[in-house]
Protein backbone atom coordinates (compact mmCIF):
# COMPACT_ATOMS: atom_id res chain seq x y z
CA UNK A 1 0.00 0.00 0.00
CA UNK A 2 1.27 3.45 -0.99
CA UNK A 3 1.81 6.08 1.41
CA UNK A 4 -1.48 8.33 -0.33
CA UNK A 5 -3.19 4.97 -0.17
CA UNK A 6 -2.48 4.59 3.79
CA UNK A 7 -2.98 8.48 4.25
CA UNK A 8 -6.61 7.90 2.84
CA UNK A 9 -7.09 4.75 5.01
CA UNK A 10 -6.05 6.29 8.29
CA UNK A 11 -8.55 9.26 7.30
CA UNK A 12 -11.48 7.06 6.53
CA UNK A 13 -10.96 5.26 10.17
CA UNK A 14 -10.90 8.74 11.92
CA UNK A 15 -14.17 9.85 10.04
CA UNK A 16 -15.54 6.73 11.27
CA UNK A 17 -14.24 7.40 14.63
CA UNK A 18 -15.64 11.01 14.78
CA UNK A 19 -18.41 10.59 13.04
CA UNK A 20 -17.32 13.40 10.86
CA UNK A 21 -16.96 13.68 7.06
CA UNK A 22 -14.76 16.06 5.63
CA UNK A 23 -13.23 16.76 2.08
CA UNK A 24 -10.55 18.89 1.26
CA UNK A 25 -10.16 21.23 -2.16
CA UNK A 26 -7.76 23.92 -3.23
CA UNK A 27 -8.65 27.20 -4.33
CA UNK A 28 -6.87 29.85 -6.39
CA UNK A 29 -6.06 33.19 -4.35
CA UNK A 30 -7.02 36.62 -6.58
CA UNK A 31 -2.68 37.45 -5.41
CA UNK A 32 -1.17 34.46 -6.86
CA UNK A 33 -0.78 30.54 -5.05
CA UNK A 34 -3.78 28.44 -3.86
CA UNK A 35 -5.50 27.98 -0.21
CA UNK A 36 -6.16 24.71 1.16
CA UNK A 37 -9.82 24.70 1.92
CA UNK A 38 -11.77 22.04 4.28
CA UNK A 39 -15.26 21.50 3.79
CA UNK A 40 -17.58 18.99 5.54
CA UNK A 41 -21.55 18.94 6.59
CA UNK A 42 -22.84 19.87 10.05
CA UNK A 43 -26.33 19.12 11.60
CA UNK A 44 -27.70 22.29 13.43
CA UNK A 45 -30.92 23.55 14.47
CA UNK A 46 -32.36 26.52 11.95
CA UNK A 47 -34.24 29.48 14.01
CA UNK A 48 -37.68 27.56 13.85
CA UNK A 49 -36.23 24.79 16.10
CA UNK A 50 -35.85 22.31 12.88
CA UNK A 51 -32.67 20.27 12.03
CA UNK A 52 -30.92 20.76 9.11
CA UNK A 53 -27.54 20.04 7.80
CA UNK A 54 -25.39 23.03 7.27
CA UNK A 55 -22.03 22.92 4.82
CA UNK A 56 -19.37 24.53 6.44
CA UNK A 57 -15.74 25.09 5.50
CA UNK A 58 -12.49 26.66 7.18
CA UNK A 59 -9.90 27.89 4.76
CA UNK A 60 -5.93 28.09 4.98
CA UNK A 61 -2.75 29.41 3.56
CA UNK A 62 -0.88 26.29 3.57
CA UNK A 63 -1.46 22.72 3.99
CA UNK A 64 1.13 22.86 7.28
CA UNK A 65 -1.57 25.05 8.95
CA UNK A 66 -4.49 22.79 7.32
CA UNK A 67 -2.66 19.31 8.92
CA UNK A 68 -2.50 20.92 12.68
CA UNK A 69 -6.13 22.10 12.57
CA UNK A 70 -7.56 19.18 11.31
CA UNK A 71 -5.47 16.68 13.82
CA UNK A 72 -6.72 19.42 16.76
CA UNK A 73 -10.25 19.01 15.13
CA UNK A 74 -10.04 15.22 15.14
CA UNK A 75 -9.02 15.00 18.44
CA UNK A 76 -11.90 16.87 20.08
CA UNK A 77 -14.65 15.46 18.02
CA UNK A 78 -13.24 11.68 18.94
CA UNK A 79 -13.50 12.71 22.58
CA UNK A 80 -16.92 14.08 21.96
CA UNK A 81 -17.73 10.74 20.31
CA UNK A 82 -16.46 8.26 22.80
CA UNK A 83 -18.36 10.20 25.26
CA UNK A 84 -21.49 9.98 23.57
CA UNK A 85 -21.16 6.08 22.58
CA UNK A 86 -19.96 5.54 26.40
CA UNK A 87 -23.25 7.04 28.07
CA UNK A 88 -25.00 5.57 25.53
CA UNK A 89 -24.16 2.06 26.00
CA UNK A 90 -24.59 2.97 30.02
CA UNK A 91 -28.07 3.97 28.81
CA UNK A 92 -27.72 7.85 29.25
CA UNK A 93 -30.33 8.11 26.45
CA UNK A 94 -30.33 12.20 27.45
CA UNK A 95 -27.59 12.43 24.57
CA UNK A 96 -29.36 10.92 21.92
CA UNK A 97 -32.59 14.13 21.53
CA UNK A 98 -32.88 14.52 18.52
CA UNK A 99 -32.14 17.98 17.54
CA UNK A 100 -29.06 18.14 18.70
CA UNK A 101 -25.86 18.12 16.95
CA UNK A 102 -22.63 15.62 18.21
CA UNK A 103 -20.89 18.81 20.32
CA UNK A 104 -24.26 19.51 21.71
CA UNK A 105 -24.93 16.08 22.57
CA UNK A 106 -21.36 16.08 23.95
CA UNK A 107 -21.26 19.07 26.05
CA UNK A 108 -25.02 17.53 27.45
CA UNK A 109 -23.30 14.12 28.23
CA UNK A 110 -20.51 16.10 29.95
CA UNK A 111 -22.22 18.18 31.76
CA UNK A 112 -24.00 15.23 33.41
CA UNK A 113 -20.81 13.51 34.02
CA UNK A 114 -19.42 16.28 36.07
CA UNK A 115 -22.96 16.55 38.27
CA UNK A 116 -22.99 12.58 38.97
CA UNK A 117 -19.48 12.90 39.55
CA UNK A 118 -20.17 15.91 42.14
CA UNK A 119 -22.75 13.43 43.59
CA UNK A 120 -25.46 15.69 42.28
CA UNK A 121 -28.43 14.80 40.13
CA UNK A 122 -28.51 15.24 36.35
CA UNK A 123 -31.66 17.48 36.40
CA UNK A 124 -29.65 20.04 38.17
CA UNK A 125 -28.40 20.76 34.61
CA UNK A 126 -31.73 22.94 33.57
CA UNK A 127 -31.02 25.22 36.85
CA UNK A 128 -27.45 25.52 35.54
CA UNK A 129 -28.37 26.48 32.01
CA UNK A 130 -30.87 29.13 33.36
CA UNK A 131 -28.29 30.90 35.58
CA UNK A 132 -25.60 30.87 32.85
CA UNK A 133 -27.98 32.20 30.07
CA UNK A 134 -28.96 34.81 33.28
CA UNK A 135 -24.96 36.00 33.71
CA UNK A 136 -23.48 35.03 30.43
CA UNK A 137 -26.35 35.78 28.24
CA UNK A 138 -28.41 38.32 29.87
CA UNK A 139 -26.42 39.90 32.61
CA UNK A 140 -23.31 40.58 30.24
CA UNK A 141 -26.29 42.48 28.17
CA UNK A 142 -27.28 44.98 30.89
CA UNK A 143 -26.06 48.74 31.23
CA UNK A 144 -25.41 50.37 33.50
CA UNK A 145 -28.70 52.74 33.81
CA UNK A 146 -30.67 49.22 33.09
CA UNK A 147 -29.09 47.66 35.99
CA UNK A 148 -29.45 51.00 38.43
CA UNK A 149 -33.29 50.78 37.49
CA UNK A 150 -33.05 47.16 38.46
CA UNK A 151 -31.69 47.64 41.79
CA UNK A 152 -34.02 50.39 42.80
CA UNK A 153 -36.98 48.43 42.03
CA UNK A 154 -35.46 45.50 43.78
CA UNK A 155 -34.96 47.85 46.93
CA UNK A 156 -38.82 49.18 47.05
CA UNK A 157 -40.19 45.88 47.00
CA UNK A 158 -37.74 45.01 49.70
CA UNK A 159 -39.28 47.47 51.87
CA UNK A 160 -36.48 49.87 52.24
CA UNK A 161 -36.20 53.11 53.48
CA UNK A 162 -37.46 56.10 51.41
CA UNK A 163 -34.39 58.08 51.68
CA UNK A 164 -32.16 54.91 51.12
CA UNK A 165 -33.54 55.06 47.98
CA UNK A 166 -33.36 58.50 47.11
CA UNK A 167 -29.83 58.70 48.07
CA UNK A 168 -28.95 55.41 46.29
CA UNK A 169 -30.82 57.58 43.09
CA UNK A 170 -28.88 60.60 44.04
CA UNK A 171 -25.31 59.52 44.66
CA UNK A 172 -25.40 56.78 41.33
CA UNK A 173 -26.99 60.12 39.28
CA UNK A 174 -23.60 61.04 38.09
CA UNK A 175 -22.13 58.05 37.13
CA UNK A 176 -25.05 56.71 35.05
CA UNK A 177 -24.35 59.95 33.33
CA UNK A 178 -20.99 58.85 32.62
CA UNK A 179 -21.81 55.14 32.12
CA UNK A 180 -25.20 54.75 31.38
CA UNK A 181 -25.05 53.40 27.90
CA UNK A 182 -21.57 50.89 29.11
CA UNK A 183 -22.39 47.71 29.74
CA UNK A 184 -22.35 47.12 33.62
CA UNK A 185 -20.13 44.20 33.03
CA UNK A 186 -17.33 45.88 31.48
CA UNK A 187 -17.16 48.39 34.37
CA UNK A 188 -13.23 48.12 35.59
CA UNK A 189 -11.87 48.62 39.05
CA UNK A 190 -9.58 51.62 37.73
CA UNK A 191 -12.97 53.18 35.98
CA UNK A 192 -15.25 52.92 39.43
CA UNK A 193 -11.86 54.13 41.57
CA UNK A 194 -11.72 57.04 39.02
CA UNK A 195 -15.73 58.31 39.51
CA UNK A 196 -15.27 57.62 42.71
CA UNK A 197 -11.98 59.91 43.96
CA UNK A 198 -13.53 62.42 41.19
CA UNK A 199 -16.02 63.94 43.83
CA UNK A 200 -13.91 67.11 45.64
CA UNK A 201 -14.95 66.08 49.24
CA UNK A 202 -13.92 62.76 51.46
CA UNK A 203 -17.60 62.56 52.70
CA UNK A 204 -18.98 62.78 48.78
CA UNK A 205 -16.08 60.00 47.81
CA UNK A 206 -17.45 57.53 50.68
CA UNK A 207 -21.07 58.38 49.49
CA UNK A 208 -20.12 57.57 45.64
CA UNK A 209 -18.28 54.34 46.63
CA UNK A 210 -20.79 52.80 49.00
CA UNK A 211 -23.32 53.62 46.59
CA UNK A 212 -21.28 51.99 43.80
CA UNK A 213 -20.50 49.18 45.64
CA UNK A 214 -24.32 48.51 46.99
CA UNK A 215 -25.19 48.67 42.91
CA UNK A 216 -22.25 45.74 41.88
CA UNK A 217 -22.92 43.84 44.98
CA UNK A 218 -26.53 43.44 43.80
CA UNK A 219 -25.50 42.74 40.33
CA UNK A 220 -23.20 39.96 42.16
CA UNK A 221 -26.37 38.52 43.94
CA UNK A 222 -28.05 38.03 40.78
CA UNK A 223 -25.42 36.40 39.06
CA UNK A 224 -25.55 39.51 36.28
CA UNK A 225 -21.45 39.29 37.05
CA UNK A 226 -18.79 37.27 38.49
CA UNK A 227 -16.78 39.80 40.53
CA UNK A 228 -17.93 43.32 42.38
CA UNK A 229 -15.03 46.11 40.24
CA UNK A 230 -15.08 48.39 43.43
CA UNK A 231 -14.34 45.39 45.93
CA UNK A 232 -10.77 46.81 45.54
CA UNK A 233 -11.54 50.40 45.43
CA UNK A 234 -10.07 51.73 48.91
CA UNK A 235 -12.18 53.35 51.07
CA UNK A 236 -11.95 57.20 51.17
CA UNK A 237 -11.04 58.38 54.37
CA UNK A 238 -14.00 60.38 56.06
CA UNK A 239 -12.68 61.81 59.14
CA UNK A 240 -15.35 63.21 61.75
CA UNK A 241 -15.53 67.02 62.17
CA UNK A 242 -13.25 68.99 63.92
CA UNK A 243 -15.65 70.11 66.11
CA UNK A 244 -19.30 68.70 66.28
CA UNK A 245 -22.15 71.35 66.07
CA UNK A 246 -24.68 71.67 68.31
CA UNK A 247 -27.62 74.36 69.99
CA UNK A 248 -26.36 76.05 73.10
CA UNK A 249 -29.39 76.48 75.18
CA UNK A 250 -30.50 79.71 74.24
CA UNK A 251 -30.34 78.80 70.54
CA UNK A 252 -32.59 75.30 71.10
CA UNK A 253 -35.02 77.50 73.23
CA UNK A 254 -35.20 80.16 70.31
CA UNK A 255 -36.26 77.50 68.29
CA UNK A 256 -38.83 76.56 70.05
CA UNK A 257 -40.00 79.61 71.31
CA UNK A 258 -40.57 80.73 67.74
CA UNK A 259 -42.06 77.23 66.96
CA UNK A 260 -45.05 77.93 69.67
CA UNK A 261 -46.11 81.44 68.39
CA UNK A 262 -45.54 80.86 64.90
CA UNK A 263 -46.93 76.85 64.86
CA UNK A 264 -47.90 75.10 67.97
CA UNK A 265 -48.34 72.16 65.81
CA UNK A 266 -44.30 71.81 64.91
CA UNK A 267 -43.10 72.23 68.53
CA UNK A 268 -43.43 68.76 69.63
CA UNK A 269 -41.45 67.90 66.17
CA UNK A 270 -38.66 69.97 67.55
CA UNK A 271 -39.01 69.11 71.20
CA UNK A 272 -38.61 65.27 70.65
CA UNK A 273 -35.94 66.10 68.05
CA UNK A 274 -34.05 68.15 70.53
CA UNK A 275 -34.72 66.01 73.84
CA UNK A 276 -34.85 62.33 72.56
CA UNK A 277 -31.91 62.76 69.95
CA UNK A 278 -34.91 61.01 67.53
CA UNK A 279 -33.35 61.16 63.49
CA UNK A 280 -34.87 63.96 61.79
CA UNK A 281 -35.14 62.59 58.34
CA UNK A 282 -37.15 59.44 58.89
CA UNK A 283 -37.51 58.10 62.12
CA UNK A 284 -39.19 61.77 63.68
CA UNK A 285 -41.00 62.60 60.50
CA UNK A 286 -42.51 58.70 60.46
CA UNK A 287 -43.18 58.84 64.55
CA UNK A 288 -46.57 58.56 65.58
CA UNK A 289 -48.03 59.41 68.90
CA UNK A 290 -49.17 55.81 69.81
CA UNK A 291 -45.36 55.16 69.94
CA UNK A 292 -44.92 57.76 72.57
CA UNK A 293 -46.19 56.56 76.06
CA UNK A 294 -45.90 59.07 79.16
CA UNK A 295 -47.30 56.98 81.79
CA UNK A 296 -44.40 54.90 81.65
CA UNK A 297 -42.12 57.26 80.06
CA UNK A 298 -41.09 55.72 77.23
CA UNK A 299 -40.85 56.76 73.26
CA UNK A 300 -40.35 54.30 70.70
CA UNK A 301 -38.52 54.27 67.26
CA UNK A 302 -40.18 50.84 65.64
CA UNK A 303 -38.00 49.20 63.21
CA UNK A 304 -39.76 50.05 60.32
CA UNK A 305 -38.73 53.33 60.99
CA UNK A 306 -35.88 52.76 62.32
CA UNK A 307 -32.13 53.41 60.42
CA UNK A 308 -30.91 50.76 61.60
CA UNK A 309 -33.77 48.18 61.30
CA UNK A 310 -34.07 47.93 65.32
CA UNK A 311 -36.67 48.86 67.35
CA UNK A 312 -35.61 51.20 70.45
CA UNK A 313 -36.66 52.40 73.75
CA UNK A 314 -35.59 56.32 74.15
CA UNK A 315 -36.68 57.58 77.66
CA UNK A 316 -38.58 60.80 77.81
CA UNK A 317 -37.31 63.68 79.72
CA UNK A 318 -39.18 65.45 82.85
CA UNK A 319 -38.99 68.63 80.00
CA UNK A 320 -40.01 66.91 77.17
CA UNK A 321 -43.35 65.27 79.17
CA UNK A 322 -44.26 68.88 79.33
CA UNK A 323 -43.49 69.89 75.74
CA UNK A 324 -45.17 66.50 74.92
CA UNK A 325 -48.36 67.72 77.29
CA UNK A 326 -48.32 70.91 76.21
CA UNK A 327 -50.16 69.32 72.98
CA UNK A 328 -54.00 69.03 74.13
CA UNK A 329 -55.17 65.28 73.96
CA UNK A 330 -57.81 65.46 71.23
CA UNK A 331 -54.47 65.85 68.87
CA UNK A 332 -52.56 62.96 70.18
CA UNK A 333 -53.33 60.88 67.61
CA UNK A 334 -51.42 60.02 64.27
CA UNK A 335 -48.14 61.38 63.38
CA UNK A 336 -46.70 63.90 64.72
CA UNK A 337 -47.15 67.34 62.50
CA UNK A 338 -44.37 68.40 60.72
CA UNK A 339 -44.26 70.77 57.50
CA UNK A 340 -41.17 71.37 55.77
CA UNK A 341 -41.79 75.23 55.17
CA UNK A 342 -43.05 75.56 58.43
CA UNK A 343 -39.90 74.01 59.62
CA UNK A 344 -37.67 76.40 57.67
CA UNK A 345 -39.91 79.28 58.90
CA UNK A 346 -39.92 78.81 62.16
CA UNK A 347 -35.46 78.00 62.31
CA UNK A 348 -35.29 81.51 59.94
CA UNK A 349 -37.21 83.05 62.70
CA UNK A 350 -35.22 81.73 65.64
CA UNK A 351 -33.03 84.68 66.62
CA UNK A 352 -30.89 85.72 69.58
CA UNK A 353 -30.52 89.24 70.76
CA UNK A 354 -27.27 91.01 71.61
CA UNK A 355 -26.95 89.15 75.27
CA UNK A 356 -27.88 85.65 73.64
CA UNK A 357 -30.96 85.28 75.07
CA UNK A 358 -33.86 84.44 72.32
CA UNK A 359 -35.29 87.63 70.51
CA UNK A 360 -38.87 88.04 71.57
CA UNK A 361 -41.00 88.84 68.40
CA UNK A 362 -44.78 89.33 67.31
CA UNK A 363 -46.70 88.06 64.42
CA UNK A 364 -48.07 90.59 61.37
CA UNK A 365 -49.64 89.45 58.50
CA UNK A 366 -47.68 86.03 59.09
CA UNK A 367 -44.39 87.25 59.62
CA UNK A 368 -42.82 87.79 62.46
CA UNK A 369 -41.48 91.30 63.53
CA UNK A 370 -39.10 91.62 65.87
CA UNK A 371 -37.90 94.95 68.00
CA UNK A 372 -37.04 97.76 65.85
CA UNK A 373 -33.10 98.46 65.44
CA UNK A 374 -32.70 95.59 67.88
CA UNK A 375 -28.81 93.67 66.96
CA UNK A 376 -29.90 90.10 66.15
CA UNK A 377 -28.03 86.49 65.76
CA UNK A 378 -29.40 84.02 63.69
CA UNK A 379 -29.44 80.17 64.95
CA UNK A 380 -27.20 78.31 63.14
CA UNK A 381 -29.16 75.73 61.66
CA UNK A 382 -27.65 71.82 60.67
CA UNK A 383 -29.55 68.49 59.40
CA UNK A 384 -28.62 66.42 62.73
CA UNK A 385 -28.52 69.69 64.55
CA UNK A 386 -31.03 68.59 66.99
CA UNK A 387 -29.75 64.75 67.30
CA UNK A 388 -25.98 66.01 68.34
CA UNK A 389 -27.57 68.40 70.49
CA UNK A 390 -29.25 65.57 72.45
CA UNK A 391 -26.50 63.33 72.25
CA UNK A 392 -23.89 65.99 73.95
CA UNK A 393 -26.33 67.08 76.99
CA UNK A 394 -27.39 63.61 77.44
CA UNK A 395 -24.09 62.07 77.66
CA UNK A 396 -22.72 65.03 80.12
CA UNK A 397 -25.78 63.58 82.40
CA UNK A 398 -25.23 59.85 81.89
CA UNK A 399 -21.49 59.69 81.16
CA UNK A 400 -22.14 56.20 79.50
CA UNK A 401 -21.80 56.01 76.08
CA UNK A 402 -22.75 52.21 75.92
CA UNK A 403 -26.13 53.66 77.28
CA UNK A 404 -26.27 56.69 75.22
CA UNK A 405 -25.67 54.21 72.08
CA UNK A 406 -28.82 51.95 73.00
CA UNK A 407 -30.63 55.40 73.52
CA UNK A 408 -29.57 56.94 70.19
CA UNK A 409 -29.40 53.78 68.11
CA UNK A 410 -25.63 54.08 67.01
CA UNK A 411 -22.32 52.55 67.47
CA UNK A 412 -19.48 54.12 70.15
CA UNK A 413 -17.49 55.03 66.86
CA UNK A 414 -19.99 57.16 65.39
CA UNK A 415 -20.76 58.48 68.91
CA UNK A 416 -17.61 59.79 69.89
CA UNK A 417 -16.47 60.93 66.70
CA UNK A 418 -19.72 62.94 65.15
CA UNK A 419 -21.76 63.03 68.83
CA UNK A 420 -20.30 64.27 71.26
CA UNK A 421 -19.61 67.76 72.33
CA UNK A 422 -17.15 67.72 75.30
CA UNK A 423 -16.89 71.46 76.05
CA UNK A 424 -20.46 71.56 77.46
CA UNK A 425 -20.50 73.12 80.96
CA UNK A 426 -22.62 72.23 83.94
CA UNK A 427 -24.52 75.37 83.77
CA UNK A 428 -25.30 74.49 79.97
CA UNK A 429 -26.58 71.19 80.73
CA UNK A 430 -28.60 72.36 83.31
CA UNK A 431 -29.80 74.72 81.41
CA UNK A 432 -30.97 73.02 78.33
CA UNK A 433 -32.65 69.95 80.54
CA UNK A 434 -34.80 72.89 81.81
CA UNK A 435 -36.31 74.17 78.59
CA UNK A 436 -40.00 73.82 78.93
CA UNK A 437 -43.21 75.90 77.06
CA UNK A 438 -44.74 79.20 78.30
CA UNK A 439 -48.05 77.62 78.70
CA UNK A 440 -48.78 75.16 81.60
CA UNK A 441 -48.90 71.90 80.66
CA UNK A 442 -52.19 69.70 81.00
CA UNK A 443 -52.79 67.82 83.90
CA UNK A 444 -51.34 64.20 84.67
CA UNK A 445 -53.64 61.60 82.37
CA UNK A 446 -55.31 64.51 80.51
Amino acid sequence: MSASEQNEEKARKQRTKTGWSYWIATRPLALGGEAQVCHWWEWEQNRHGKRVRKHKRKQFSDEAALKVWLQTETTRRSRETTLIRRHERGGGNVVTLAGMTPAERAAVAAAVAAIRGAGGKPEAIADAARIYAKNQLEGAKMTVAELLDEHLEALTRQGKRWPTIRDRRLYLAPFVEAYGDSLAAALTTAQAEDWVYEADTPSKQASRRRALHALYNFALKREYIDRNPVHKVEEPREPGPDRVHIFTPQEAEAVLRAAQIMEPRMAAYFAVGMFAGVRPQNELAQLDWQDISLTNGLLTVTRTTSKTRRTRNVPIQPNLASWLRSVPKSERTGKLFYSRRWMRRIVAAAKLDAKGRPAPFKMQEGKPIFERGAKLKAVKWGADVMRHSYCSYRNAVIKNIPQLCLEAGNTPDIAKSHYLNPRVTPAQVKAFWSIKPYSKPAAEGE
